[in-house]
């Protein structure tokens, strides 16, 4: 499907499970309203066996897997990012990251984190950074990008190269605009990926490296998008009355784990990366979000 929006391309079994706590290759974390506050949870890929991962009074949100699957980072309301074991032990504040931090993501190596932090000053900005997890490198945090309009949303491309991320700014209107840059690493450049004046955010690059998903409302509903980079092709992928937001791939690439309000209020779906076969993997009277896959 071709859609006029500026589209600028740069460089382009489940393992047995056992009482309590046991994790497969593909299980998916996520925040979950389900006890009061927001939660970490986990359930697997069928929609079997949720079970929380964290209970204290803040609130947990933003869930991410480390490459070898052994870690989950996550944000809470303190402004904070955590590192905890995948069954919810271990819990650690990453020093460094403190006051208004969010949306951590794992660089491919295992051994740092990017990270948002929004700054204390009249209007609206954040800026990207990233600190080693290991406490041996839990020095003060290096900044990666850093522009007058707010950044959020960071992800990494497989190979660690390049980082896409969401800019946030305001139109002439004082409407929402968001936009998908990506910094190359290499040459420290940043190019706009896909702009419109639109909303195009969450954007994840799918584990095979061909592809990146996203959410946008370029035909005025917030549907789950996928970028193809060779050949180039944009295609929406969700086609849905309710909202359809924060995509993630799953390990194989074959699969989109996303947030949808279709079936009354945010639960976590799943889909074929194609966009076929959506299925609900969560339900019950809270809300999740912030599924990592």
């Amino acid at each position: 499907m071709r859609q006029s929006i500026g589209v600028l391309l740069g460089v382009i079994m489940f393992l047995l499970m056992v009482p309590v706590f046991a994790f497969g290759a593909s299980d998916i974390v996520y925040s979950s309203y389900q006890s009061g506050n927001w939660e970490i949870w986990a359930v697997d890929a069928r929609g079997n066996r949720p079970r929380q991962l964290t209970r204290t009074m803040e609130d947990e949100r933003s869930p991410a897997w480390s490459p070898d699957r052994k870690k989950i980072a996550y944000a809470t309301n303190t402004g904070a990012i955590y590192v905890m074991d995948r069954d919810g032990s271990r819990m650690r504040r990453i020093a460094g990251t403190s006051g208004r931090c969010d949306h951590p993501a794992w660089h491919p190596d295992g051994k740092k984190l990017a990270f948002v932090s929004f700054t204390y000053k009249k209007g609206e900005d954040s800026d990207l950074w990233e600190i080693g997890v290991e406490p041996a490198l839990e020095v003060k945090p290096v900044r990666l990008v850093s522009r007058e309009d707010m950044e959020g949303f960071p992800a990494w491309s497989p190979d660690g190269n390049r980082l896409v991320y969401t800019i946030f700014r305001r139109g002439d209107l004082d409407q929402v605009i968001e936009d998908l840059w990506i910094r190359d690493m290499a040459v420290k450049t940043d190019f706009p990926l896909i702009q419109g004046g639109q909303q195009n955010f969450q954007g994840d690059w799918s584990p095979d490296s061909r592809s990146l998903v996203f959410a946008s409302n370029l035909t005025g509903d917030y549907e789950i998008w996928v970028l193809g980079f060779k050949p180039a092709r944009l295609i929406r992928l969700t086609c849905s009355p309710g909202l359809d937001v924060d995509p993630c791939w799953s390990p194989d690439s074959k699969s989109i784990a996303f947030v949808s309000t279709r079936s009354g209020q945010k639960q976590i779906w799943v889909m074929d990366s194609d966009g076929s076969n959506p299925r609900q993997l969560t339900g019950g009277p809270a809300e999740k979000k912030d599924p990592d896959w």
